[in-house]
């Protein structure tokens, strides 16, 4: 049997009422809305319920965000003037002042006569969705905008995105590269254990990291970082790869550089240790390996050059009378340098030596000349002693060219004092001046020439041995009996003073005494 059922207004509005979408009518009259209705789930949305929503019927106006409420203004308008249908989204402001985004659809119905009857729309809450599009679109401009090289591809390793990055890089468009391999990219100098161990890795969901050697379209070779990572569906499955790399070929170019530079240095540094071997074998040629035997004197020295070749120099001089000259002297430098400069020294004081130069000052003023001469960069500072024997005495007589003052023991009363003589470093200044001093010794008493190092020896708390109490304060702890052992007790303590710091200068000390 057929029964004609009638939907009528309130059977539709109980229909709404159940409805979870935010349903709402506005019903026209001579083309203004006289009425309004608001399903339950508007509070859902907006914190009012539907008898506020419809008591008062510009709520829904007031509700809109202050930015927007034009832009939907004029969209209703066209809706209602065209009769037709379409969506918007915008913001409004809840009862408890929370701003929400929303997507309005609505449509219009007409009567018979064509004249607007209702307008029907729904309201959805696309709060979170905006979150997540704004967030979408902060990491798709992340991309787009990187420095860095970013490729997408499918598990099948064929690519679905590039960045620009990666256009400006390789002079591949994306057309060109959409649906290839990035093999593409292969310059043929990676093995293909290299890529066996990428895919491997990948494959097995872990991020690979590593350098590509690629090739550019035109050609040019360049060098990548890559990190390449599985991207994973919800349900933990591998669909995609994501490579991001930064392109290194600088820092590459750099690299190579400085294994060149560290090549050719290595060489050098050779080339460096032959010459300083060499200028060793010369230098042990200038050395005194034994002193000389006067009757009269006890003499003995302590050499420690600070480098393999150092830059002190010192020669005894025996002379057919029987007296001994002794020429001690350190140039400013160490080295080869110093020990080439050194050869020039032993010629020009052989020089002087056969030419039977005797008083120390006459024998600097020579020496000074002729370094002045050859026009080195090197000076040098030095004393020249003429030791003779006189009976139980020696009478010494010596000239001082900027080196430190001498030490003079006295065996009577077991004291130290020290010899200064003024004089100008030699081989700088053409008209230099020095002067001779004499000192006798007796029985017992004994000289000690040596060069700076000892009185500049630095300590652990930057203070130094120095030239005048500190000087006598170290040879004094240093005596001993016999002059080989007071020698040797005065380098240990010059090297114990210096403790973790070190020695910076060569240790040259020749001791004289007559007996």
């Amino acid at each position: 049997m057929n029964k004609n059922y009638f939907i009528t207004e309130d059977f539709v509005e109980n229909l709404l009422e159940n409805l979870h979408e935010y349903i709402y009518i506005v019903t026209y009259d001579d083309g203004r809305p006289v009425r309004t209705f608001h399903s339950r789930s508007c509070k859902r949305i907006t914190g009012y319920d539907a008898e506020e929503m419809e008591q008062n019927n510009d709520l829904w106006y007031q509700m809109i965000y202050e930015e927007d409420k034009e832009d939907v203004r004029l969209f209703i308008n066209k809706i209602v003037r065209d009769k037709g249908e379409g969506t918007i989204e915008h913001r409004i402001i809840d009862k408890n002042g929370n701003l929400h985004w929303v997507m309005n659809s609505m449509k219009v119905m007409t009567d018979t006569k064509g004249a607007v009857q209702y307008l029907n729309g729904f309201v959805i809450d696309i709060t979170n969705a905006k979150k997540y599009e704004e967030e979408l679109v902060k990491l798709y401009r992340a991309v787009e905008q990187s420095p860095a090289t970013v490729v997408i591809t499918d598990y099948n390793g064929l690519i679905e995105y590039v960045n620009p990055k990666f256009v400006h890089l390789t002079g591949y468009t994306f057309e060109e590269v959409k649906g290839k391999n990035p093999r593409i990219l292969k310059s043929g100098s990676q093995s293909a254990e290299f890529y066996k161990n990428l895919w491997e890795t990948i494959l097995s969901g872990e991020e690979w990291r590593g350098e590509f050697h690629n090739r550019k379209k035109n050609g040019e070779y360049y060098w990548e970082f890559a990190s390449i990572s599985p991207i994973r569906d919800s349900k933990g499955r591998i669909t995609h790869f994501i490579a991001v790399k930064e392109d290194i070929t600088q820092r590459k170019l750099i690299e190579e550089a400085l294994r060149q530079r560290e090549h050719q240095l290595r060489i050098r540094n050779e080339i460096m240790e032959k010459d300083l071997k060499l200028a060793q074998i010369i230098q042990r040629t200038f050395i005194p390996d034994k002193v000389p035997t006067i009757n009269g004197i006890k003499i003995a020295f302590e050499y420690h050059p600070l480098d393999k070749v150092g830059g002190d120099y010192f020669s005894f001089i025996e002379k057919g009378d029987g007296s001994l000259g002794i020429l001690q002297c350190d140039v400013a430098g160490h080295g080869v340098a110093a020990a080439l400069f050194l050869s020039l020294v032993k010629s020009v004081t052989d020089k002087i030596s056969n030419q039977n130069v005797i008083e120390p000052e006459k024998y600097l003023h020579a020496l000074n000349a002729m370094l002045i001469e050859e026009r080195q960069q090197f000076f040098i500072t030095g004393v020249y002693a003429d030791l003779h024997v006189h009976g139980s005495k020696v009478h010494i007589a010596l000239a001082n060219g900027g080196h430190p003052p001498q030490i003079l023991y006295r065996a009577s009363n077991r004291s130290f004092e020290l010899v200064k003589s003024a004089g100008t470093v030699i081989g700088m200044i053409k008209y230099a001046k020095y002067e001779t001093i004499n000192v006798i010794l007796e029985s017992g008493d004994r000289l000690f020439i040596f060069t700076d190092g000892i009185p500049e020896t630095v300590n652990p708390d930057k203070q130094m041995i120095g030239f005048e109490e500190g000087l006598i304060a170290l040879f004094q702890k240093s005596h001993r009996d016999n002059l080989n052992e007071m020698l040797a007790s005065v380098v240990k303590e010059v090297r114990d003073f210096a403790n973790s710091e070190g020695l910076d200068d060569d240790i040259l000390i020749i001791g004289v005494e007559a007996y």
